[in-house]
């Protein structure tokens, strides 16, 4: 009797999980690159480069995952309505930042991603 129960509520039965997943885009103009990097906590990770700069999204994704989140996300002491002025943070975005624009080449020339919340 068991089985069968475990059988008729087992997760085969249950709904398929909807997941959620970052929104990335990039707009090109004849001047510059707007890279867009959009996790679902709701932030935003905003990239100008020059316009033949290849697509920046892993490069934002980066930032979130290895920057972000542990220095903003997981300090309490930090107010997500307010802007970031936090120095390491700086440092860290500014750091990688220029590893990438040296594995980029010419194409690589980036301001500082801008992190927004909604």
């Amino acid at each position: 009797m068991n089985s069968q129960l475990a059988r008729a509520l087992g997760p085969h039965r249950l709904p398929p999980r909807r997941v959620q997943r970052a929104d990335v885009s990039v707009i090109r103009t004849t001047e510059y690159a707007l890279h867009q990097f959009r996790p679902v906590t709701g932030w935003r990770f905003v990239l100008m480069t020059n316009k033949d700069c290849p697509d920046c999204s892993r490069v934002l994704a980066g930032v979130y995952a290895s920057i972000f989140v542990p220095l903003i996300m997981r300090n309490p002491l930090v107010d997500p309505s307010e802007p970031i002025a936090l120095p390491r943070f700086d440092a860290n975005v500014d750091a990688m930042l220029r590893s990438v624009g040296a594995d980029l080449g010419a194409a690589g020339a980036a301001s500082a991603p801008a992190a927004a919340s909604e």
